[in-house]
């Protein structure tokens, strides 16, 4: 109870201060209207108080007391003509110094029964009037210090008047003095009573009407309230809004704040801020979370400022608070869709870069940050080709978007920071975002779609020159079928059936004999040259075959196959290879076989082996033809694997051998030692491709450069 007591004891201070300093300037302005009709009442009717005092000099003589009468009467008649220029004190000094010196002089030169003690009665109450309360108790004591100081000097005789008081008490000019100047005075203070009171009662009724204004735009608040806690943070006032914000009436949040406060972290700064604002420190707005009645969270932003007394003291903090909680929950909502947006933009395999109109880096996501290795904060307000210079060529194309609104797009083929050459598709897109103009810029490396694309168009020409020479095979393969059978034919008649009856007669009439005949051909070495030529239209015939095997078209059908006749067959096809310009024939190449007996077929799609041989067997060649192998040569081995079930094929050569780094990336697609427009980069990982993943088996690559290379081939049996 105490303390509650003190609580509205302090309010109510506090309110009684705050009425007094608001209705202030209009008790001033009360003050210096009535100083202003004062002095025009005195100059007026001072004239006929002058004229009552020359009357007294015509009956009793001259006294030195009408000198400073006329002196009184001459600063106020020309107060009263300046009286809107000078400053309210110094009138109020004029005029309450004229009635001071006024009332002194009538003491002195006619004691008590003058108009001096009435001239100080009223000075006393023009003082408070125009200076407050205490300056007038302060004259009233003055007052009474100069009649007890005059009376005094009377008793004792210290002051002799020049005539009989006697005489001037009871004579007619003395009671007319007294009369004229009562009159004079009292309706001035009836008049001067009048305008303060009509002057109060008007200011408290405007001070009313803006105390009901103020509480009615205060308890009419939509979504804050207002409120004051003493010094020791429990409420004493809470306007009735809080129900429409909190649910809670005015009287149930009387308490301490920390009743209503929830566990976030953010109200573990609230008792700083109460207690800087209780120190006299005015603190910024801060956010709260706070319980609603029906145990809903609610979000109040709050403003303070501290209460303080005449001296100085913080006697209170006044505050508002604003319901916030549907900003809060927007900008939740806001920064969520933020990260929503951020985390599309950084899952983009492109580099996406904003920029303004001046080229300054806005946005930068998590791709750029990857293939430039520059993070995001760093970025920021960089102009774009300081960052990447080979993007200077392409400014240009952002300015063009940004000021035709139009997108553009342009293809690069630049060489990146580790010195491989890559092809890019650069695409700006203009954007306006806040009054501003800029662009996104889209890089999307597109290095692999290039190379395939040269890729299908190689693939094309050689499905042409498959085609090509599956035709020209069946052409050739028609009249070598004639020139063999033709051979055949020569053979017998002149060499193995030479002897017949119809050989016999033919030689006969020819003049000659089959024996002579045969000694002729054996002399000039016929048969061999016809063995000869049957011999190598057999292996033309062969080759022709193995050409047809493999430029078929394969629909992908395993079975099983002998990988010793598929690896001889390969180098059949192997050793026609021949480029003249080069000088390199693969038939230069010595081979060596080691096949291990006995072996079991496997089961494979025997051209796509075929072509995985081929293709290790011309890299091996290529390569030991460019690095100029005086005796080059393959080692083939084909043996199996017991304990793992595989048959391994390992095809070694002794050429240049490779580098551990060209070792461990040979495999990669795209990836090639060739020079540009030789190879492809396609062809070892699309054989390892076959292996691993067509057939199940495996890989591998050995190398020691200056010694050779040794492909190792394990297929499962």
């Amino acid at each position: 109870m105490n303390k509650n007591s003190e609580d509205k004891s302090d309010a109510k201070n506090t309110v009684t201060s705050e009425y007094y300093d608001s209705i202030s300037p209009d008790i001033k302005s009360i003050r210096n209207r009535l100083l202003n009709k004062g002095l025009v009442y005195f100059a007026i009717i001072i004239p006929f108080a002058l004229g009552t005092s020359l009357s007294r000099v015509i009956e009793f003589g001259w006294n030195p007391v009408y000198f400073i009468h006329f002196s009184v009467v001459a600063c106020i008649e020309i107060s009263t003509l300046f009286r809107n220029r000078l400053p309210y004190r110094l009138k109020a000094s004029v005029l309450l110094g004229a009635f001071l010196v006024l009332g002194i002089a009538g003491l002195l030169a006619f004691g008590l029964v003058g108009g001096g003690l009435l001239v100080l009665v009223i000075f006393s109450i023009m003082v408070a009037i125009a200076f407050g309360t205490r300056a007038g108790i302060v004259a009233c004591i003055l007052d009474v210090i100069l009649l007890v100081t005059v009376g005094y000097f009377i008793w004792t005789e210290r002051i002799i008047f020049p005539f009989n008081i006697n005489t001037y008490a009871t004579a007619l000019n003395s009671w007319l003095v007294m009369g004229i100047i009562f009159f004079m005075f009292v309706p001035v203070l009836i008049l001067s009573m009048g305008i303060i009171h009509k002057s109060l009662t008007s200011s408290l009724a405007e001070l009313q009407e803006s105390h009901a204004k103020n509480r009615r735009m205060v308890d009419n608040l939509v979504d804050s309230f207002l409120y004051r806690h003493n010094t020791k943070g429990i409420f004493t006032y809470v306007s009735s809004s809080i129900t429409k914000v909190l649910g809670y009436s005015a009287e149930e949040f009387l308490t301490h704040i920390s009743e209503y406060l929830t566990d976030h972290p953010v109200n573990q700064k609230v008792s700083i801020y109460t207690e800087q604002s209780i120190l006299g420190i005015q603190q910024p707005s801060y956010e709260i979370e706070i319980i609603h009645k029906d145990n809903s969270i609610r979000w109040l932003e709050v403003s303070e400022i501290p209460v303080f007394d005449a001296t100085g003291n913080v006697v209170a903090v006044e505050g508002l608070a604003h319901d916030i909680t549907k900003r809060k929950k927007y900008e939740e909502e806001l920064k969520s869709l933020q990260i929503y947006l951020s985390d599309i933009i950084d899952s983009m395999p492109s580099m996406l870069i904003g920029v303004d109109s001046d080229g300054q880096i806005t946005q930068w996501n998590k791709e750029a940050e990857n293939i430039t290795g520059i993070k995001t904060v760093t970025a920021l307000n960089k102009y774009i080709p300081d960052l990447i210079p080979r993007l200077e060529p392409d400014m240009p194309l952002v300015k063009k978007a940004i000021k035709t609104k139009v997108v553009q797009s342009a293809s690069r083929h630049n060489v990146d920071d580790k010195g491989i050459k890559v092809s890019e598709d650069v695409t700006v897109y203009p954007v306006k975002y806040a009054k501003k103009e800029g662009a996104v810029i889209r890089i999307d490396n597109v290095t692999e779609k290039v190379r395939l694309k040269e890729i299908m168009v190689q693939s094309e020409k050689m499905l042409s020159v498959g085609g090509l020479a599956a035709g020209m095979a069946h052409e050739i393969n028609n009249p070598l079928a004639g020139m063999l059978q033709t051979a055949s034919v020569m053979s017998n008649r002149l060499m193995n059936k030479i002897d017949n009856p119809v050989s016999q007669k033919a030689a006969e009439e020819a003049g000659t004999d089959t024996k002579a005949i045969k000694t002729f051909m054996e002399k000039r070495d016929i048969p061999k040259m016809i063995n000869s030529i049957k011999e190598s239209g057999e292996r033309v015939s062969e080759i022709i075959r193995n050409m047809l095997s493999f430029s078929r078209k394969s629909e992908a059908v395993f079975s099983s196959h002998n990988l010793c006749e598929l690896l001889d067959k390969t180098l059949g096809l192997a050793s026609t290879e021949f480029d003249l310009k080069k000088k390199f024939d693969f038939k230069q190449i010595s081979i060596t076989k080691e096949y291990e007996d006995n072996l079991p077929l496997v089961v494979c799609e025997s051209s796509k082996i075929q072509q995985v041989f081929l293709n290790l067997l011309r890299n091996g060649s290529q390569a030991m033809q460019e690095a100029g192998i005086v005796n080059p040569g393959f080692t083939l081995r084909i043996y199996r694997d017991k304990e793992r079930k595989y048959i391994s094929i390992e095809i070694e050569d002794n050429g240049p051998g490779m580098t551990d780094d060209i070792r461990k990336r040979i495999f990669k697609p795209f990836f090639t030692t060739k020079p540009e427009g030789i190879g492809t980069g396609l062809g070892l990982s699309v054989s390892y491709f076959i292996i691993t993943d067509n057939h199940k088996g495996e890989m591998v690559v050995e190398s020691t450069p200056g010694i050779g290379t040794k492909f190792i081939i394990r297929l499962p049996v």
